[in-house]
């Protein structure tokens, strides 16, 4: 599971443990704060029409765009309604589609 955290048209680098989209920074309350980017290069990103940037939310462990960079729409297949982990954060997720943080 990967969360959308760039989409289409706009511009997304990561550097360092920070996302920015269009030049801001990218708050991320849903990371845990010991969760760091692997030590991978720097990443930029202009998305087209059709594209996305997914992240995930254990960055030290995950495989996303960073490795593979932008997805099609037709790659995306599902929305998290319900979150399970933690336990104390359980409970439905309940944002909008336009929303990007949790």
């Amino acid at each position: 599971m990967k969360r959308i955290v760039g989409c289409p048209g706009e511009h997304v680098s990561v550097r360092g443990a920070r996302v920015f989209v269009n030049g801001e920074a990218l708050p991320e309350p849903y990371l845990d704060e010991r969760s760091a980017l692997e030590p991978k290069p720097d990443a930029e990103w202009r998305l087209g029409k059709d594209q996305f940037i997914v992240l995930g939310d254990a960055r030290d462990d995950s495989l996303d765009s960073r490795s593979f960079g932008p997805v099609a729409p037709h790659e995306i297949q599902g929305i998290v309604r319900f979150r399970l982990w933690p336990l104390r954060r359980l409970g439905p997720l309940g944002f909008s589609a336009n929303e990007r943080s949790a």
